[in-house]
């Protein structure tokens, strides 16, 4: 975080070591920003609005202090966890408190944002549904794994979804799977013979939404991630759209973005 006048700081968890140390770096480099213990989801302890926010953590929504400590022109840069993928975004605060941006030309993550000692809710993994049927597919596990803004437009198409690697504990075959809230996965395999192939159970939608997601990029002429953009409205809501022709995703509500 920057102040208006200029001076840096930073908000780090309450550990006194690690703090200790990054104190000790910065000043080693020049740098004497004022470190502060905290969670810094929470905002800045003294309600200061900032010309600039910088957040070397990822979260699921941006979160209201940010906004609420931050004036018409403020940049925040954050790294937005979407589940599937998410990377960093530069979004420009406005007059109505609505944040809006793009994801950065040059990806990156950062760990996630965490108050104790576990980072935020893992998503719930119930039972798994019974294998249905396995067919061939048109994007494979090369495709999902060797292309970044692709992964990313998974995770507007299913918001819900988590992404895992998967072995069979028989055979050895990694693959990579995309599984749902309500028990449904797919998965296609990294290795083998069968990498053309996908095997799901639960609901049949789920793989085919990773086809329709793939044809779309690639009809659009495979767009880098900063042809994406990102807003959050006022009211904590958010979405995501193709900034060329304005295709729009709209993201679930997270608890670290409501007020």
């Amino acid at each position: 975080m920057r102040t208006p006048r200029g001076t840096p700081r930073a908000l780090r968890r309450r550990r006194p070591r690690p703090r200790r140390a990054a104190r000790q770096r910065l000043t080693d480099v020049g740098r004497t920003p004022q470190l502060i213990p905290g969670d810094g989801t929470q905002g800045y302890p003294t309600g200061d609005t900032f010309d600039r926010i910088i957040a070397t953590c990822s979260v699921p929504a941006i979160p209201q202090a940010w906004i609420d400590q931050s004036k018409p022109g403020t940049i925040l840069v954050a790294d937005v966890a979407l589940g599937i993928e998410g990377g960093l975004v530069r979004l420009a605060v406005d007059e109505q408190q609505r944040a809006l941006g793009h994801f950065t030309t040059t990806a990156g993550r950062f760990m996630a944002a965490r108050t104790g000692a576990r980072t935020y809710a893992p998503p719930p993994r119930p039972e798994r549904a019974p294998e249905t049927e396995t067919r061939p597919t048109v994007v494979t596990a090369e495709n999902i794994r060797g292309n970044y803004p692709f992964r990313l437009l998974l995770a507007f198409h299913l918001p819900e979804a988590e992404f895992v690697y998967h072995v069979d504990d028989t055979t050895g075959t990694i693959a990579i799977q995309i599984q749902q809230p309500d028990g449904s996965w797919a998965r296609t395999p990294l290795t083998g013979a069968n990498t053309g192939t996908v095997t799901y159970g639960g609901d049949a939608g789920l793989w085919q939404q990773a086809e329709t997601a793939w044809r779309w990029w690639n009809d659009v002429g495979r767009p880098s991630q900063d042809r994406f953009g990102y807003a959050r409205e006022a009211d904590g809501s958010a979405y995501v759209w193709h900034i060329p022709d304005g295709t729009r995703w709209s993201l679930p509500r997270s608890g670290a973005g409501r007020a």
